[in-house]
């Protein structure tokens, strides 16, 4: 899962990242490796531009991968994940697009259907060339990732290792139930709450500074997927104490004009991720981008799983006001 979101290293930014001032010292050489892992990747931007682009915030080759994770497989190495991608027949790899381009809504549609999605799902106007352009040619697009990866992770692997030793640790001592027992938002109340059985989780090094939790609202028989990084209960204990790193990482989430609006949409009951899009004129994917955002504050909790809601953390959002009123005297 670590080489599988190297594409993404190019545009994430980890400096315009809500990072308290104590996350940022903690991950000091991540953010020095980063400058020159995006040096080295600069030079493949079209590359990545044109086979990696779809959703906000997600990867059509992570969706093959779970999708071969379902099917029974499970490659160790890049090297055997390459086998099993080139082995999928044209209409595997097109259903599995268009159930990741429309959030599993759909294995089958027009020519005429699939252009006006992509104007509806694809916010940013010049991926969308690349998107269809995908879709028409999907086992060039698997050719041309895989070319990509055999360039790119030679170069990648050097910073990988680095962290190698503290994934493996990291992997060895994790108690997830710990890990989020003191969290604002409780990944494992989550899971019961859509009566979740299994969860497979990924951890990536410090480099992917991303906490995914992926889940199938319509068939919980489906695993769930988190993905997470050692060093992550630094950034979820900054998130408990009230201070001014805190507040600003709160305050730096409400300016988020689309995050702003998401907040208000599911504080007013619109729970599910297609609808909130529909209302917002985005994608399911992107606002699920954002409400992970949000969620990595603690602006939501779960606290009746039964529920099964988005819930405003209303206690955080007072004791961050009240901290600003206390010290401009509001």
């Amino acid at each position: 899962m670590d080489f599988i979101y190297l594409p993404s290293l190019l545009t994430i930014d980890y400096e315009d990242m809500d990072m308290t001032a104590k996350e940022k010292e903690v991950c000091a050489d991540v953010l020095a490796d980063m400058v020159h892992i995006k040096h080295f990747l600069e030079p493949f931007t079209d590359r990545i531009t044109k086979y990696f682009r779809g959703n906000e915030g997600t990867l059509y080759i992570d969706f093959l991968y779970r999708y071969l994770l379902e099917k029974g497989h499970d490659p160790k190495d890049m090297e055997e994940l390459y086998q099993l991608l080139l082995q999928l027949t044209e209409e595997e790899l097109s259903e599995t697009y268009l159930s990741f381009l429309t959030d599993g809504n759909k294995t089958s549609i027009s020519d005429h259907e699939i252009f006006d999605l992509i104007e509806e799902r694809v916010p940013i106007e010049s991926r969308r060339w690349a998107v269809f352009w995908n879709y028409h040619h999907l086992p060039e697009t698997i050719e041309g990732m895989i070319a990509f990866y055999k360039e790119a992770l030679p170069l990648y692997l050097p910073f990988y290792e680095h962290y190698a030793d503290e994934v493996e640790e990291f992997q060895q001592t994790l108690d997830m139930e710990a890990l989020y027992n003191d969290a604002n938002f409780n990944v494992m109340g989550f899971l019961q709450s859509n009566q979740q059985t299994t969860c497979l989780v990924f951890i990536r090094s410090p480099l992917h500074l991303a906490n995914i939790l992926i889940t199938d609202d319509k068939d919980s028989s489906r695993p769930a997927y988190a993905v997470i990084y050692p060093r992550i209960e630094v950034f979820i204990a900054s998130r408990i104490t009230i201070n001014k790193d805190s507040v600003g990482s709160v305050l730096k989430v409400l300016s988020d004009p689309v995050r702003y609006d998401i907040l208000k949409l599911l504080y007013q009951d619109v729970q599910k991720h297609k609808d909130i899009a529909e209302r917002l004129g985005t994608t399911a994917a992107n606002v699920s981008f954002h409400i992970s955002k949000i969620m990595d504050v603690g602006l939501f909790n779960l606290p009746d799983y039964s529920e099964k809601k988005y819930k405003l953390n209303k206690k955080l959002l007072k004791e961050c006001l009240d901290f600003i009123a206390h010290d401009f005297d509001l």
